[in-house]
């Protein structure tokens, strides 16, 4: 999942880059063992205060900034609900596509 991750946040950084001008939208997973949750920020830094507001999925929330943008994505019971152990072929298979659109993108930005 680490380099399928990796593909999607490069793809988002050059479409970003390309069609908007603008900075790219940041992923900033962070793990809480202790209390077996996921936060993805979705910004540079973590902003202070964040308020959660509940969704239709019990497990699932959605942090707002105080200007009231969506600045985080909090995941509950994340071991069941994220994980996906992957078979040892599929980590490389995900792995070299990983790498090949690594070469495309360098590849873009050096021609």
């Amino acid at each position: 999942m680490k380099h399928r991750g990796c593909y999607v946040a490069t793809y988002l950084k050059l479409q970003k880059r390309l069609i908007y001008n603008k900075p790219p939208l940041s992923f900033y997973p962070i793990y809480y063992e202790d209390r077996d949750e996921v936060e993805v920020l979705l910004v540079g830094s973590k902003p202070s205060p964040i308020t959660f507001e509940k969704t239709e999925d019990k497990d699932f929330k959605v942090g707002m900034n105080d200007e009231n943008k969506i600045v985080s994505l909090l995941f509950h019971n994340a071991s069941d609900r994220l994980e996906k152990k992957l078979p040892e072929e599929e980590r490389k298979r995900l792995a070299e596509e990983a790498r090949m659109m690594s070469l495309e993108v360098e590849n873009i930005f050096t021609s």
